[in-house]
């Protein structure tokens, strides 16, 4: 049966009742009041920067008590983004007294931001007493959410938060529905051993297909139950079949998902239907559903019928398919030899991939044929085929190619095949100045077994560690921490004496910049010497904070990415919510940064990831920002800050390609998309941002 199209941004413009809560809360929280007010308000948000420093805390408890609800409101939110428990009654308290819905609301996220390292149990009376005493079903709808998000050690409490999620409703309010749902996909998701009650399950399933008479939660509400359905492995028959009649291209796409259960074969009726969906979404997921089934036949006729699709990312799971099936390989040939097109070589090194899998021995030439090619991301794509195949004697050769992400792949593939026998080749790639170079290096002349007393390749670990160092880029923390460990590992190898002299060169470093790398130093000292040292780091000077007139001026702008292949894909920034990232982008924008970088990281029906000088996940601009949790949902179209661990944003981005509730309250998001739909699908592997212009919004 065919679906309605998907029509993603048309959900960004369509009013939800959950968002005009959250419009109106935000609006209120950011309406200029005058001059004083503004000053007021800024100095909360420069203070939210500093992050738990004296002063700063003495700002925020200011802000609380600022007759100005967007003050208080900013100030609250900035105690829940320390996420320490210490913090928790001050954030309740305001809660309770405040006046202003839009203050209560953000207090009510405050208080699960405060608790996220911690304990659940430290907050459940509290949001228990907003679901039962609060009268805006907005801020209730926080509450909600907030219960099913955090974590719980206590199985007696587990079961409490469900109850309580589980008593909220019925009601006839869709926000209410709505947060009542998001909580219980949060809480399935991040409890993998709770078995949901037949109560929830069927106010689960009420929630994920709407039937009359019955409260509808918006379309956000019924993904995020449908995902808690399938989270729970209670998605399956009439549940199922609800699910996959949905009008909602969200839901059925979820419910794709569910196909891949080995309870469904390939040639199922449920699967048929949805590959040949309107939403592209929903047929990806329906082909990804079908690796594994046993009937190969009817594997192999539905990849081969996926070819034709018209958008690239089913043709590619199609060749990807078809790489288990041995009656393909004409055809993948065919698709291997097309070329390696600037546009359009991604059908080709998907096809290589699949032809190595089926027959690694009879590839040699194709490979070879892919490493020579003069687009660097093919030649990745073969170095990866060198590594199925164990084709050393190319890996060699692609482990000094000029590209970086080609020499990062064929490290990989030595280190698989050779281990320490390639350690030459490790030891040589230490002087590059890629950041992910350099780490899978030292990762792999970590940990060796050489005789004792051999510490070969210590001092060209040491020059790269000090060469790095000298940069004094936070964002280096990724490879110096292995470059540290790959020291500590060698010094292992070698006597007392040169243990003694290890220790010295590592003593520098507890004095560091960055503090993960001074108490990585400290506890290597210990525990290749036995001698404790004290820590002593140095942290580098906070980034200047935007000032106010900054702030507004973004907030009226819009920005463009125009793509190599002539699309544009238009940003709305939310500089009061995530300032530091809003501003950072713009900066960078402004100065070009962008232009012609890529899209390195593209995984269809996920998001996208860009904005690297190295195209890479390891580098990016210096001085990592600080995150900027907001109350905001990872909808498809948000625009979110890459990291790799808590405040080390680099000003790579990413752009949600679903409604992501699983990255919810741990990324920032700093804008979303509000033009170029079709434009976001388009985006290939190694897609370019020929340029990001601006646009006042009058």
């Amino acid at each position: 049966m065919l679906k309605s199209p998907s029509a993603p941004f048309q959900r960004v413009a369509r009013v939800r009742v959950a968002d005009v809560c959250l419009c109106l809360a935000l609006f209120a929280a950011c309406a200029p009041t005058g001059p004083a007010a503004d000053e007021e308000l800024h100095a909360v948000l420069a203070a939210d920067d500093r992050r738990g420093a004296a002063v700063a805390l003495d700002v925020l408890r200011d802000g609380l008590a600022s007759p100005v609800p967007r003050v208080r409101a900013a100030a609250v939110r900035a105690f829940g983004r320390l996420e320490r428990v210490e913090f928790i009654a001050e954030i309740a308290a305001v809660g309770r007294t405040d006046d202003d819905t839009a203050v209560r609301l953000s207090a009510t996220h405050a208080l699960a931001q405060a608790a996220s390292t911690g304990d659940g149990a430290l907050v459940i009376d509290r949001l228990a007493a907003v679901l039962a005493d609060e009268e805006d079903p907005g801020v209730r709808a926080a509450a909600a959410a907030g219960l099913g998000r955090l974590r719980y050690a206590d199985p007696a409490q587990l079961s409490r938060v469900e109850q309580l999620l589980l008593t909220t409703l019925p009601t006839q309010n869709p926000a209410l529905a709505e947060g009542v749902a998001r909580g219980y996909a949060a809480l399935l998701r991040g409890h993998g051993d709770l078995r949901p009650t037949a109560a929830t399950v069927t106010l689960l399933a009420e929630l994920s297909a709407p039937q009359e008479g019955l409260v509808d939660p918006g379309e956000f509400g019924s993904v995020a139950a449908t995902e808690a359905l399938l989270t729970a492995e209670e998605l399956r028959g009439e549940r199922l079949q609800r699910a996959a009649d949905s009008p909602t291209a969200e839901v059925r796409r979820i419910a794709a998902r569910a196909y891949a259960s080995e309870d469904i074969a390939a040639t199922d009726p449920l699967i048929d239907a949805a590959l040949q969906d309107d939403s592209r979404l929903v047929r990806l997921e329906a082909l990804r559903a079908l690796r594994g089934k046993g009937d190969i036949d009817g594997l192999c006729v539905r990849y081969t019928t996926a070819l034709n699709d018209p958008w690239l990312a089913v043709r590619l799971a199609a060749i990807n398919g078809l790489g288990g099936c041995p009656g393909s390989v004409a055809t993948l040939e065919a698709i291997a030899d097309g070329g390696w097109a600037e546009q359009g070589w991604q059908p080709a090194v998907h096809a290589l991939a699949s032809l190595v899998r089926l027959a690694p021995g009879d590839k040699s030439a194709r490979v070879d044929a892919a490493a020579t090619a003069g687009i660097w991301q093919v030649r990745m794509h073969a170095a990866g085929a060198a590594g199925e195949t164990g084709n050393t004697d190319l890996l060699r050769t692609l482990a000094t190619d000029m590209h970086p992400n080609v020499q990062h792949a064929a490290l990989r593939g030595l280190q698989a095949r050779l281990g320490h026998e390639a350690d030459d080749v490790f030891a040589a790639a230490l002087t590059s100045p890629d950041y992910q170079v350099v780490m899978t290096a030292a990762n792999a002349l970590a940990g060796g077994d050489t005789e004792y007393g051999d510490t070969e390749y210590l001092d060209e670990v040491f020059a790269a560690l000090e060469r790095i160092t000298a940069q004094k880029r936070e964002t280096s923390r990724d490879p110096r921490t292995a470059l540290l460990r790959a020291a500590a590992s060698l010094a292992f190898q070698g006597t007392p004496e040169q243990n003694l002299l290890v220790s010295r060169r590592l003593q520098p470093y507890t004095s560091d910049f960055d503090v993960i790398v001074a108490e990585l130093a400290v506890d290597l000292i210990a525990d290749t010497t036995g001698l404790d040292h004290i820590r002593g780091e140095q942290p580098l000077p906070l980034q200047p904070f935007p000032t106010f007139e900054q702030l507004q001026a973004i907030d009226r702008t819009r920005a463009v990415l125009t793509m190599d292949n002539g699309d544009r894909i238009t940003l709305r920034f939310f500089p009061f919510e995530a300032p530091t990232h809003a501003a950072r982008f713009v900066r960078l924008a402004s100065d070009g940064y962008f232009d012609g970088l890529t899209f390195h990281r593209v995984v269809y029906n996920f998001v996208l990831q860009g904005g690297s000088p190295g195209a890479n996940e390891y580098m990016g601009d210096g001085p990592f920002s600080r995150d900027e949790i907001t109350e905001r949902s990872h909808r498809r179209g948000t625009v979110g800050t890459s990291t790799r661990g808590r405040d080390t944003g680099d000003g790579q981005i990413f752009i949600n390609l679903i409604d992501n509730l699983r990255l919810d309250f741990n990324y920032t998001i700093f804008a979303e998309v509000v033009d170029g739909d079709e434009a976001l699908d388009n985006v290939a592997e190694g897609a370019v941002i020929e340029s990001v212009t601006f646009e006042r919004d009058d």
